[in-house]
């Protein structure tokens, strides 16, 4: 299968280098402006600036840094974190974040122009993070408390936050929650890389000042995962989403598997779950077997022809 990599400086105790590797994004110097930071085309034709590709590329500078003392990269994602730190918006429930430059094709009319995305505020914590605690830069851990707000915030609010349990089931600091990549009140998409990057940044942040509310807030998130696993779990390979509107199942694709592999078993070492750890031994499993892969192809192209729009979910 396509092979998801793993960061090479993980620290689960505390925030080092990133639990992926990203190290392709900052070889893209192509699409960098003149002021050092990376630019992507929107469905408008124009050139501007993305918080996912803003992270990633963060990450993946700060990964070359850590692997050899690249100067140059590590000056790449100050440079980065520092333009996270002076351009985010804040929201009026209190917490902050970056807006998107375009709203994916498959969520125009659930989405406003502007939307947050769940998945791009994870990472964008993560590389504040770690800006403040390797490199000491000034307001990156006061930019990454406020972000962490959104995660604390349901959905109906404008956050991240969906609550998952029995129908009827009282609010408040007990529920289970999944944390939304795409946060539509009435739709809950519920991806699976959405919820885990999020619950890694959680877990960046709690190990990172012991904060007790985070550490709740990251409970609720992993006995919401556990609530729902089983339905991310086909049997025979691992779905991307439990969204409603689609017609059939969106089906992973080889590498968003591998990626899922890797993040579950991450979830399963950070909350020290038994249940996270068999799954991700059987997706792993899965993954091994030309006729299973072979089979998800198939159902995955199916999917595309029934959801004409699935064809572009990356905004």
């Amino acid at each position: 299968m396509s092979e998801a990599v793993a960061g090479k400086f993980v620290d689960l105790r505390s925030p080092r280098g990133y639990h992926l590797a990203y190290a392709a994004f900052a070889e893209r110097r192509e699409s960098w402006d003149e002021l050092g930071l990376p630019l992507i085309r929107s469905r408008r034709a124009e050139v501007t600036r993305s918080p996912w590709l803003m992270a990633r590329s963060a990450l993946a500078c700060l990964e070359l840094y850590l692997e050899n003392g690249n100067r140059e990269k590590r000056a790449d994602f100050e440079r980065i974190a520092r333009w996270l730190i002076d351009n985010h918006e804040e929201e009026p429930r209190g917490f902050l974040g970056w807006p998107m430059p375009d709203v994916p094709r498959a969520f125009r009319g659930d989405l406003s122009d502007g939307w947050f995305s769940g998945s791009a505020h994870a990472e964008c914590i993560a590389v504040l993070v770690r800006a403040g605690t390797l490199l000491g830069m000034d307001g990156a851990i006061e930019c990454a408390r406020r972000a962490i707000i959104g995660f604390a915030t349901p959905v109906e609010d404008g956050g991240f936050l969906r609550e998952v349990g029995e129908e009827g089931y009282e609010g408040g600091l007990e529920t289970m929650a999944f944390a939304e990549e795409y946060p539509i009140v009435g739709r809950p998409s519920m991806t699976f890389g959405g919820h885990a990057r999020a619950m890694l940044a959680l877990s960046d942040f709690a190990a990172l000042d012991g904060d007790q509310g985070t550490r709740v807030l990251l409970d609720r998130y992993a006995r919401g995962l556990e609530y729902v696993l089983d339905r991310f779990d086909l049997g025979f390979w691992s779905r991307v989403d439990l969204d409603p509107r689609w017609r059939g199942v969106r089906i992973a694709s080889n590498t968003q598997h591998a990626e899922q592999v890797l993040q579950l078993s991450l979830l399963a070492a950070i909350g020290d779950s038994a249940l996270c750890s068999s799954i991700s031994e059987q997706w792993r499993v899965h993954a091994q077997f030309r006729r299973q892969r072979w089979k998800s192809r198939l159902l995955a192209g199916r999917f595309r022809i029934m959801n004409p729009s699935r064809l572009s979910l990356q905004a």
